[in-house]
């Protein structure tokens, strides 16, 4: 919509498509606070199907810096991808969950696939990084100890089930 903007109107646009964002703050309907909060009430993770599904993740603070630096230096009519780098499993991200936690493998459930569910989401951030040279700073396990620590602290407000408390 932007770029038929540009188009029509000339105004001046530039397009930043990021992979999966992640992070805290984001609604607890997407899949990593999902998982987080799924598991800090010790209910099953839904994964849709056989859980190989794959995902680009880049972490919050890195969408923001990718999104600031386009805004600065971006030139009017481009678009640039910016990723992570980091394409996971849906099934490894669980369990990379799990991991942090301290849970044990169990606490997911494979689920029917939605019709029409994309196998993988990918990006190439190889404009971004040779017209600016930005790059993702946070790793992937980095970010997601962030996320789950915000989810205990902030969310949940540090409260753990009683079940949890005795495993």
């Amino acid at each position: 919509m932007a770029h038929a903007y540009m188009t029509t109107f000339g105004f001046p646009t530039v397009i930043v498509r990021l992979s999966n964002v992640y992070g805290p703050f984001q609604h607890p309907e997407k899949f990593i606070p999902k998982v987080i909060t799924n598991l800090l009430n010790m209910v099953r993770v839904p994964v849709y199907g056989d859980g190989t599904n794959v995902r680009q993740w880049l972490f919050v603070e890195d969408a923001c810096t990718a999104i600031d630096t386009v805004m600065h230096r971006g030139i009017p009519g481009e678009i640039y991808n910016a990723g992570g780098g980091s394409e996971k499993r849906n099934i490894d991200v669980v369990r990379d969950v799990l991991s942090l936690m301290g849970l044990p493998g169990e606490y997911f459930e494979l689920v029917p696939d939605r019709p029409g569910h994309d196998y993988r989401y990918a990006i190439d951030s190889s404009k971004i990084k040779s017209a600016f040279g930005w790059t993702p700073n946070v790793d992937f396990t980095t970010g997601l100890e962030k996320t789950i620590l915000w989810y205990c602290k902030e969310v949940i407000g540090g409260w753990l089930s009683e079940e949890r408390k005795r495993n």
